[in-house]
């Protein structure tokens, strides 16, 4: 998301307290691609769920009391194993449209507050 990414970066400039965050797949490619951001550490993740999981848990959780990176990755693996076999069947390939994004959100947010990780 180049754009957003941008938005984020002009903001900081201009306000000085606006956070963000880089995440990539890849070590050292965001040198090669945006040398622009050197001194942004991105959290790398390898294309592996969990990891970004794990990363994006590790900005969220700074201040504690949020779910752990294990109940997490519980949660991605039963909607993974249950529930997207579901779409797919139901939507063929569109597993990238709005539609099933929503229902994913609301199967993920029922399981959560289920499993008692979300308020």
């Amino acid at each position: 998301m180049p754009f957003e990414l941008g938005l984020a970066c002009a903001l900081r400039q201009q306000t000085g307290d606006h956070e963000f965050h880089v995440m990539e797949s890849h070590p050292h490619r965001l040198q090669q691609t945006l040398s622009d951001l050197n001194g942004v550490d991105p959290k790398i993740h390898h294309r592996r769920p969990k990891n970004a999981i794990r990363a994006v848990l590790l900005i969220v959780n700074r201040s504690g009391g949020g779910p752990s990176t294990d109940e997490v990755n519980r949660l991605y693996e039963i909607v993974w194993r249950k529930y997207v076999p579901m779409l797919r069947q139901r939507h063929g390939d569109g597993l990238f449209s709005r539609d099933v994004f929503n229902e994913l959100c609301v199967i993920t947010r029922v399981l959560a507050v289920q499993r008692g990780l979300s308020a």
